[in-house]
């Protein structure tokens, strides 16, 4: 199963592909499950080109995007933000243009049309891949967001939205975002969750990660490694929900940083918050560099421009399905990535 996407900065390549290749691993007969967590760029980059690598395996999207209404707002930002199918794949591969994401998910609707496939809707408690062939273990994925609260939302918000979009630029992203996938992994003695980008609504049981704490799937003292929301932001925790469903054996944590932006994440405050939980934490794609690139302008003109942005980084987690629980886990880290500190 492979999770989002992400782009190489340097290769352009999407990162599971460049990591499977180096396991020596061919995704068209490895990989059963491609999901998109949400809807946001720095998690689609790529998905079109995974999902083709991968011609037997099913997509997973948010339940929040079902429906007619959301396909149609696709479709007309497709049409407005290219002219022909050409251009719009030409921009995916150079990783040009501002419509990137809208880009991606056409691709995959298109590959997913040609297949004769549909994309499988998940939401709160529903079984997105049981794989009770697997080696050693059964290894069941079960999605525990978005809520039915926040798929309701979202339809409605995609219906209001289809009747602005002569008056808009680009497809608004959701604040807060609860609309974002997050799962359940479990095998017999293991649980794993995957939190996506999902953040607390505050003072709403239907929402985020009140919803998660509260849903029937999940069950208390099993989690033995948590991907964190949001880059480890205070906007994607929820104590409850970590002292509820981690275990008491401890917990790992890891996550990819985020330094698209002026303060990038987690926080100095983030990772005191994540340290004063848990021992093992650990993050991808920290460390900034600056690089040189070419930037046109006009049709004429081209000037040297300064960019920031994180060297590709990966941290492995692995541990036998069939290991008791409380077996650690085997952590490597290469690349840009590492323990979490406090800088």
């Amino acid at each position: 199963m492979v999770v989002d996407s992400h782009r190489d900065a340097a290769s352009k390549q999407p990162v599971a592909l460049s990591y499977l290749a180096g396991l020596g691993v061919n995704p068209a007969t490895a990989v059963d499950v491609v999901v998109a967590t949400h809807w946001h760029d720095d998690h689609v980059r790529g998905l079109s080109r995974v999902l083709a690598a991968a011609p037997n395996a099913r997509f997973v999207a948010s339940g929040a995007w079902e429906g007619k209404q959301f396909l149609r707002v696709v479709e007309y930002m497709r049409q407005r933000s290219f002219r022909t199918a050409a251009q719009r794949d030409q921009l995916i591969l150079a990783d040009a243009g501002r419509p990137s994401g809208v880009g991606e998910m056409g691709a995959v609707l298109d590959r997913l049309q040609s297949r004769g496939q549909r994309p499988v809707w998940a939401l709160e408690d529903r079984l997105i891949w049981p794989r009770t062939d697997a080696p050693r273990a059964p290894v069941t994925v079960t999605a525990v967001a978005p809520s039915d609260d926040t798929v309701l939302r979202s339809q409605a918000a995609f219906a209001e939205l289809r009747r602005e979009l002569p008056l808009i630029d680009a497809i608004p992203l959701p604040k807060p975002n609860d609309c974002s996938l997050a799962l359940w992994v479990r095998t017999p003695h293991l649980a794993v969750l995957l939190g996506g980008d999902l953040v607390d609504v505050p003072n709403d049981a239907g929402r985020g990660w009140s919803a998660v704490v509260d849903a029937s799937t999940t069950a208390p003292g099993l989690v033995s490694m948590f991907k964190l929301a949001h880059h480890g932001a205070k906007s994607g925790d929820n104590e409850i929900a970590w002292d509820i469903l981690t275990s008491m054996d401890g917990c790992v944590a890891a996550m990819t940083a985020f330094t698209s932006q002026k303060d990038p994440l987690p926080t100095n405050e983030d990772r005191q918050r994540i340290l004063g939980r848990t021992d093992e934490a650990y993050a991808a794609g920290t460390r900034i560099i600056e690089i040189d690139t070419e930037s046109p302008r006009g049709r004429v003109v081209a000037r040297r421009r300064r960019k920031r942005q994180a060297e590709t980084g990966q941290v492995r987690l692995r541990r036998p399905l069939d290991a008791p629980a409380g077996t650690p886990w085997e952590v490597t880290c290469s690349g840009n990535a590492g323990r979490l500190s406090v800088t």
